[in-house]
């Protein structure tokens, strides 16, 4: 399950805070699988390496979100992906 903490960081701070603090501790791997991440800004978020599996992502804003190596296995990423003028604006690095 979900770190609580790396949750609420991620929800509660802002993504400022969020990027802030993964480029501080680069080595550790946030855990927020499972997590309920519906209706979320996560737009130019860090979540590279970042262990999302099962979470719900859906209708989730991830414009500009960077999952490098994120585990988004079993995760819903139903209508996640915003679209402006017919084009989805995320990028899924690998």
């Amino acid at each position: 399950m979900a770190n609580q903490g790396h949750i609420a960081l991620l929800l509660k701070q802002g993504i400022e805070q969020w990027n802030e603090w993964r480029e501080e501790y680069r080595g550790l791997w946030p855990d927020l699988s499972g997590a309920n991440l519906s209706n979320a800004d996560l737009g130019n978020a860090d979540l590279s390496g970042a262990d999302l599996s099962g979470a719900d992502l859906s209708n989730a804003d991830l414009i500009g979100a960077y999952l490098s190596k994120a585990n988004l296995s079993n995760a819903n990423l139903r209508a996640c992906l915003k679209m402006e003028k017919g084009q989805a604006m995320v990028n899924l690095f690998v």
